[in-house]
């Protein structure tokens, strides 16, 4: 019989898909161990046995090999005293390792550096203080410091405060944008020692995390719920045979493996034997709405809208700035649905956004 991706698991088959997706999650210290394995590995082999162990046996690059290795030996990221405050993803604890020392202590010091910090940011990160740094020599060399540079001539505010700078933007900006915007303007104001008043609504954004946490706590715990009133009374056979059915007609019919004597496979939608056969697409989405079958491709979106909606929150909640702004877009469009339940679905939603 020909395995369709939609084929389920044997029992050690999702004990191995465990492993695997625990193994795959950007866990800090799972990151750290694969690094320290390397450089044990590098150390220990000779040099044609290491060669080949990276080149060929492992499941990433040999330039990506060369840079775990670099956070492995880099003893500032494997100290036990800084693991609360790393980011969980190899590339940004690759991008940290080209910080200085002095840089590195005073980053921590600052909380410059944080957990959820994403790439992007330490990347921002390692340039400011490269530039910082670069600022210093040169002030060292001409007997000057930063603070004795001239300026043109600036506003002075009821309190005697000077504004030297205010920012436009021509267009309006997503959020996500006037977040970056508000880091690197920070990262600025604390080079000069002066203060930036920034807008209400990218300010606080500790606070914002934690409600977004909070919310899709909430959510998480209504989607398990609603999971749950799903696929009663549905043998796995039969759930098996809708999830091939289904993927043959989402595919444009990419059939099944005919057998060795012609015949079609049982779950072939062209197998007059199959209770299927002759179905449309449209009649099995229906018989799936009406008998409450949830399947990879009968999901929320297509059986059910609001635990849809409810799983865009919770996509809002978890995402990074980027993803949460084309969840918001998204909602936005469906809160226009000429279906007035769905319209209202999404337009509560959109009001729970914590953006």
């Amino acid at each position: 019989m020909f395995m369709t991706p939609t084929q389920p698991l044997s029992t050690t088959g999702r004990e191995y898909a465990k492993e695997i997706k625990e193994a795959w999650q950007e866990a800090l210290d799972s990151i750290l161990e694969v690094c320290r394995i390397l450089v044990e590995a590098k150390d220990t082999l000779e040099a044609a046995d290491y060669n080949t162990l990276i080149n060929v046996h492992l499941p990433f690059s040999r330039r990506t090999a060369e840079r775990l290795i670099r956070i492995g030996v880099d003893k500032r990221l494997t100290a036990k005293k800084h693991r609360k405050v790393l980011p969980p993803h190899w590339g940004s604890l690759y991008e940290l390792t080209q910080l200085d020392d002095d840089s590195f202590d005073e980053s921590v010091d600052k909380g410059e550096i944080f957990a959820d910090m994403e790439r992007k940011d330490v990347t921002s990160l390692v340039q400011l203080k490269k530039e910082e740094r670069e600022d210093n020599n040169k002030s060292r060399s001409s007997g000057r410091s930063s603070a004795s540079m001239t300026h043109t001539v600036a506003e002075s505010d009821a309190t005697g405060r000077q504004r030297v700078a205010s920012v436009y933007s021509d267009k309006e900006m997503a959020n996500w944008q006037l977040v970056e915007l508000e880091k690197a303007l920070q990262a600025v104001c604390d080079k000069h020692h002066v203060k930036a008043e920034i807008a209400k609504s990218t300010s606080d954004h500790r606070a914002d995390r934690e409600a977004r946490k909070q919310l899709a706590a909430e959510v998480d715990v209504w989607l398990e719920k609603r999971k749950k009133s799903y696929n009663k009374g549905i043998d796995e056979n039969e759930l098996s045979l809708l999830r091939d059915v289904l993927y043959q007609h989402e595919n444009e019919k990419a059939f099944l493996n005919t057998n060795e004597d012609g015949s079609f496979d049982d779950n072939d939608i062209r197998n007059p034997d199959n209770p299927y056969f002759g179905w449309s697409k449209g009649e099995i989405y229906n018989y799936c709405r009406e008998h409450d079958i949830l399947t990879q491709y009968s999901n929320f979106e297509s059986i059910d809208f609001e635990a849809f909606i409810e799983s865009l929150v919770l996509a809002h909640c978890k995402g990074n700035p980027k993803q949460r702004e084309q969840v918001h877009r998204t909602l936005v469009r469906r809160s226009k649905s000429p279906k007035k339940r769905n319209a209202k679905l999404a337009q509560k939603a959109l009001a729970r956004l914590i953006v």
